[in-house]
Parts: C-alpha cells; sequence; structure tokens
C-alpha cells in the first residue's frame, strides 16, 4: 500500500522491529497518513550516511523490517535517532518488457542497447554506448529477430546463483557481481534472492 508524506523518527537500537515515533521533517506518522494494522508497506530507514529499504507490517506503532537492499548489505543497526518513510521500491513496480529486433547475435540475459534504428545489441561496460544502456535480454536472438527487453522490475532465472545485493554490466553485457575497474560503472539492478534478480539500470560512473 502507498501513503503520502509519512516520515517519522524511531528511537529503534539494533537490527530489530521498528518502534516507530513522532513525525518528522513535516511529514505525517503512519497512524496519521491512515495506515491500519496489518499493512504491508514499503519502507525505508535513513541512519546517518546508510540507508536500508524493505517491507515490514504495520501494527500498533511498531514495523517489521524484511530487508530488501542497504547499503551495507545487511539488517542495519540502527543507532535511536534513524529516521523511517513510506517509499516505493522497484519491486512493486510492474514489470517493463518491450520487443526489439536485435542488430547482432544477442545471448539471453545480456544487458542491451539501442542503435539510432531502434535495434538492440550487447551493452557492456566497455561499450561506446554504455550509458544507453536499456535493460537487459530475456532469451537469445539471431540477427533480425525478436528479442524481449525486460527494462524494470522482477526477473527470475533457475540458472544464477546470486548473492544478494548489487547486480552489475561487464564487458561484453554479461551480468556479474564484481564491479567493473575501467569503462562505464553501470548497476543492471539488485539481487534479492539466488535466482532473482530486480532490474532497474543506473549508470553511476565513468570510470
Amino acid at each position: 500500500m502507498l501513503f503520502d508524506l509519512v516520515r517519522v523518527l524511531t528511537p529503534t537500537v539494533g537490527t530489530g522491529t521498528l518502534t516507530l515515533g513522532a513525525a518528522a521533517d513535516g511529514g505525517r506518522t503512519f497512524a496519521a497518513a491512515g495506515v491500519m494494522d496489518g499493512e504491508i508497506v514499503s519502507y525505508a530507514i535513513e541512519d546517518g550516511a546508510t540507508r536500508e529499504v524493505g517491507e515490514g507490517i504495520y501494527s500498533a506503532g511498531t514495523l517489521t523490517r524484511d530487508m530488501k537492499a542497504s547499503t551495507t548489505g545487511s539488517l542495519l543497526s540502527l543507532s535511536g535517532s534513524a529516521k523511517v518513510s513510506i517509499t516505493v521500491l522497484a519491486a512493486d513496480l510492474p514489470a517493463v518488457r518491450f520487443p526489439r529486433i536485435a542488430e547482432s547475435a544477442v545471448n539471453g540475459h545480456r544487458a542491451l542497447s539501442a542503435n539510432a534504428a531502434g535495434q538492440v545489441r550487447h551493452c557492456g561496460s566497455d561499450s561506446a554506448d554504455a550509458q544507453a544502456v536499456l535493460g537487459i535480454s530475456l532469451g537469445a536472438a539471431i540477427v533480425g529477430d525478436i528479442v524481449l527487453v525486460h527494462s524494470g522490475g522482477d526477473v527470475e532465472e533457475s540458472s544464477w546463483n546470486w548473492t544478494p545485493g548489487p547486480v552489475w554490466v561487464g564487458a561484453g553485457g554479461v551480468l556479474t557481481q564484481t564491479p567493473p575497474s575501467t569503462g562505464t560503472l553501470i548497476r543492471i539492478g539488485v539481487a534479492s534472492a539466488t535466482t532473482k534478480l530486480t532490474v532497474n539500470p543506473q549508470v553511476l560512473a565513468k570510470l
């Protein structure tokens, strides 16, 4: 569920369930926004320079924590002065997929970019057009065939073996959890399970 302008303080210390406090920074409390006991919401926690997002169940001024991503790779150990907001996660959005013609042979689950005619090709950290990454291919295609491009939302693949955390684009459009040291730093998404990737392409830096 979505609720607008919710932002509160939390006195919680450690990694446990959140105790929700007073409204912060002009926001509203969960109760004031109409959040009911038992409702599941997507949350964001800010504690100094660290961040955590996830899903939680609201009940009587508390919120459970099912972390989906964080800047530390695990549940934040909170300081007692963090802030909690209701947010929208990439996984909350419907999957975005569209067909394109393959300019060259395309392998499955590779990052893709498009030429001026809209035809797609592998897009790697070493590609000249790396900053124009569209998403990933959902299957292989030969030249001139249609390939389905997945540019947002969840993808599951039984052959994957991710460690939950960021997934990067390597040379040739290969998906990897080792960030490249040269070329363009592209985070294609975040793995939330060993076989599940939430695609949300972001060009972060030119290396």
